[in-house]
């Protein structure tokens, strides 16, 4: 008898030493492929329950949440290495507007994700600043929130349209992503502000709650059990087995993800948001905008999204051919993003000299 636990007790030892050794493997294997793309260091090899979060934010009845006013900040962290964010009192990023140099031009208020916000670049990099020094008759201001929909970033739009006066409306939308999000009540532990369907009309939900378990917001303090916090810290277990105690695991990460259960189809939003917005009183211009990697849905959005500006003869400008057309070479297109995630200072580059270009979208749409 006690051969036989010993002998058990020596292969759960074994297994263990085995299941570590896979652990330390795949954090080796990425954290090599992190250096093989110039971005070389040790963060795979930490041991931390909690996503990453800048607090930047804070929750908004109307919006779910929005960014935070009057921020000066230095982040640095992997992917945000010495990177200056600071906002005005309306929570606008700093587009070159702080110091009033640009109080005579008209405003073009900027609403969408975090492509429209600069994510990852400090605020003299953001395509907003970009397009404030390259013409002289607009002040670009930037209203994007990393993380928003595309029907939340039009409600941001008319909110702020009351508070700061803008001439013009510009709504970006990261194609194949930012719909989807509108028919969530949390993302990533971020209170959203769903669009909702109700005897067949559409509606935003507001008050979702943002002290909740798993909200980035909540109050209190989740606490986890020891295994599910060892099920959290594997890299191994969150790759092969991702709904392992899934649940547990947003509750403890502050990173709740739930579906709006009255969500209309993404189809409905995306035809209930340009609709909503060609009723502003203020006119109003488009800009797609794309991730580093497409596929057959996102280019069937883009048709879709494109179709209909075209029916509400709404003026747009699609960044698709700058970024994936033909002409772009691999070297430039690997350039163009930061780790394949947002874009790179190059990119928001691109995105700023395309607007330029397409000035008289913005002249002709005011006639």
């Amino acid at each position: 008898m006690f051969y036989k636990l010993r002998l058990i007790s020596i292969n759960i030892f074994v297994f263990i030493l085995f299941l570590i050794s896979l652990e330390i493997g795949l954090r080796t294997i990425r954290t090599v492929r992190d250096c093989i793309h110039e971005n070389c260091n040790l963060s795979h090899y930490k041991i931390n329950q909690q996503t990453v979060w800048f607090g930047i934010s804070k929750p908004n009845s109307q919006l779910g949440f929005e960014t935070k006013s009057n921020l000066d900040k230095i982040i640095n962290y992997k992917g945000w290495e010495n990177v200056k964010l600071s906002t005005d009192a309306y929570g606008l990023r700093n587009s070159g507007h702080l110091d009033g140099k640009f109080n005579q031009r008209l405003k073009i208020l900027t609403v969408g994700d975090s492509f429209t916000f600069g994510d990852q670049v400090s605020d003299h990099e953001t395509w907003q600043y970009c397009l404030n020094n390259v013409q002289i008759n607009y002040l670009f201001l930037n209203g994007g929130v990393p993380g928003y929909g595309t029907a939340q970033s039009l409600l941001r739009g008319k909110i702020l349209i009351k508070k700061i006066e803008p001439e013009y409306l510009l709504i970006s939308t990261l194609v194949g992503h930012d719909f989807a999000r509108d028919q969530l009540s949390y993302r990533t532990g971020f209170p959203m502000s769903p669009v909702s369907k109700k005897d067949g009309k559409l509606f935003h939900t507001k008050n979702i709650n943002p002290d909740v378990i798993g909200s980035k917001f909540y109050k209190g303090k989740y606490k986890a059990n020891i295994l599910i916090k060892i099920i959290a810290s594997s890299e191994l277990i969150r790759k092969y087995f991702p709904q392992l105690a899934r649940k547990e695991i947003e509750y403890l990460q502050s990173n709740l993800f739930e579906k709006n259960i009255n969500s209309p189809s993404k189809e409905e939003i995306i035809q209930w948001t340009i609709n909503n917005s060609r009723n502003l009183e203020i006119p109003v211009i488009w800009l797609l905008q794309y991730s580093a990697t497409l596929n057959n849905a996102f280019l069937d959005e883009r048709k879709n999204i494109i179709n209909q500006l075209k029916f509400n003869k709404i003026p747009y400008i699609d960044s698709f051919n700058i970024l994936h057309g033909d002409d772009i070479n691999h070297s430039l297109k690997n350039k163009i993003w930061i780790n394949k995630n947002h874009h790179s200072p190059l990119g928001n580059k691109l995105i700023c000299d395309l607007i330029k270009e397409n000035i008289h979208l913005i002249k002709e749409v005011k006639n």
